[in-house]
């Protein structure tokens, strides 16, 4: 079989929704797939992580150091 667009022969037989055209042609003609949004993972807290923000501030680290 050869593409609609551009007579190239093509591979393999294309999907019924292609139309006729090969891969590179239909790309062009109707632009690529939407690839679905991916959902970011939400930090979780619990007890056996130490938590690295506790302790003294920058200020009360640098009266320590400038003592």
């Amino acid at each position: 079989m050869r593409c609609v667009k551009c007579n190239r022969k093509l591979k393999h037989e294309p999907p019924p929704e292609a139309l006729g055209f090969g891969p590179s042609c239909f790309r062009s003609a109707f632009g690529s797939r939407a690839k679905p949004r991916r959902v970011k993972a939400q930090p979780k807290r619990d007890s056996l992580t130490p938590d690295l923000f506790d302790g003294p501030n920058n200020d009360a680290r640098y009266a320590l150091v400038c003592e």
